[in-house]
């Protein structure tokens, strides 16, 4: 399955999409304080990053979200992979953001680039990706866990 939303993959390990569930916690910056947010769900992930999506009811407007959520912001994602008896936190920093405002608050998609140098805290994430490998998996795979 390619990406539904047509971008180029610049990412060099396969992504694969799925729909786990997962909370974020946003790293305080020299602008805002840290805040977590608890409904978020991973729509594709790699061993280099993870593609988020999530709906916020707030009366923030977009403005003052964008503040909140910026690129290069460290973050936290936390979830546990199916398989998985404990909780996992992937490090990394939101490497993209694309807000939107509905009728609910903003609704966000972004994606983190996760943080490679401790390979223990990717172990969960890289044994969850090898019990999805086939030899057919060349691309990416749609696996939803929700």
């Amino acid at each position: 399955m390619s990406d539904p939303h047509n971008r180029p993959d610049r990412r060099k390990s396969p992504r694969v999409y799925v729909n786990l569930p997962a909370s974020v916690k946003v790293i305080s910056s020299p602008m805002t304080g840290a805040f977590s947010i608890r409904d978020a769900a991973i729509r594709d992930l790699s061993v280099e990053g993870v593609g988020l999506y999530l709906t916020v009811e707030t009366l923030a407007t977009r403005e003052e979200f964008a503040k909140m959520i910026v690129r290069r912001r460290a973050c936290i994602v936390i979830c546990q992979f199916p398989g998985c008896e404990r909780t996992s936190e992937l490090c990394g920093d939101i490497a993209w953001v694309e807000p939107r405002v509905t009728s609910k608050g903003a609704e966000f998609r972004f994606g983190v680039c996760l943080d490679t140098s401790i390979p223990g805290k990717l172990a969960d994430l890289q044994a969850y990706l090898k019990t999805l490998e086939t030899p057919s998996t060349a691309k990416a795979t749609k696996i939803s866990h929700r």
